[in-house]
């Protein structure tokens, strides 16, 4: 099981999940800020093969789109701030997992989008 707690993924690049790419494997993803990563299926995470894979306060905004590719897996996603997920409810995007509850899809108006170290 892969566990990324308080970490900041910026400007990555990968055919396959910019950030994090997961294949048949568990992955925690908690109090992590994904920005500005570059991928053709999931900007932020791929999520393949059976992963199951839980992301909790965590904010996935300016990745190359979806943020999150679900490839056949589980993802589950709560209180986070996810780009295009359409925000807990009605508008809930499915493609990207399954909503617990508490997530936006607002801009998290970081000091300097063009420059992510601040």
């Amino acid at each position: 099981t892969t566990q990324a707690r308080g970490c900041l993924f910026v400007e990555n690049e990968a055919s396959y999940g910019g950030a994090i790419l997961t294949w048949n494997s568990a992955a925690w993803l908690l109090n992590c800020t994904f920005v500005s990563n570059t991928s053709s299926l999931g900007g932020a995470l791929y999520a393949h093969d059976r992963s199951p894979v839980v992301i909790a306060n965590t904010i996935m905004w300016g990745d190359s789109q979806p943020e999150i590719y679900n490839g056949n897996s589980t993802v589950w996603i709560a209180n986070s701030t996810i780009a295009n997920s359409g925000g807990s409810g009605g508008s809930w995007n499915t493609g990207y997992g399954t909503d617990l509850g508490g997530n936006l899809d607002s801009d998290p108006n970081f000091l300097k989008q063009s420059d992510p170290y601040g």
